[in-house]
């Protein structure tokens, strides 16, 4: 196939798993009002290697998707804990440099950065929805389910860690300019 054809193959997201991202994104920006709401205290801009905020965040990637394997508690804790600091950082960002910055700086590498926090906190909820279809669909095979969730985790993966690299980029080489 086409180089195109390549990559909506790889983007093709199976339908149930929209379920598992309204729960990520619910619990991402709940916990972002409430970090929103803590101390402001005034931040600075900082100079961080772009392989160091690329590595940072392969991490968050990583780990979340080793929480599957203790059945999504990591991602809860990953997720609350990204939110607050998100919503916290927002927050002292339009204290410290106003609204404009927020927009030109943050933003730019946030359009990228939040969708695979976003995805990576999902991951945790795919032993559940494995679960669920097998209970609800008995005739579905548990080999196939694993196989095709598996699948989908593999693609999501890649697709997350050119995302972060880009966000990494632009975060370092705009964001911090």
């Amino acid at each position: 196939g086409t180089f195109m054809e390549n990559i909506r193959k790889l983007c093709k997201i199976p339908e149930w798993v929209y379920p598992s991202w309204i729960i990520s994104a619910a619990l991402f920006f709940a916990s972002a009002s409430y970090g929103y709401q803590g101390e402001i205290f005034p931040i600075e801009k900082a100079s961080i290697p772009m392989m160091d905020i690329y590595i940072n965040n392969m991490k968050m990637l990583i780990h979340n998707t080793l929480g599957i394997f203790l059945l999504g508690i990591p991602n809860l804790l990953s997720g609350f804990l990204n939110g607050y600091a998100a919503g916290e950082a927002i927050h002292c960002a339009l204290y410290s440099f106003g609204p404009s910055w927020l927009f030109q700086s943050f933003l730019p590498h946030g359009i990228f950065e939040i969708p695979v926090i976003l995805l990576a906190v999902s991951f945790g909820t795919l032993p559940w929805i494995i679960l669920y279809r097998k209970i609800r669909y008995p005739q579905n095979s548990l080999k196939e389910l694993c196989l095709g969730t598996l699948k989908y985790l593999a693609r999501m993966f890649i697709l997350a860690s050119i995302l972060l690299l880009i966000a990494a980029c632009i975060e370092r080489y705009i964001s911090m300019n």
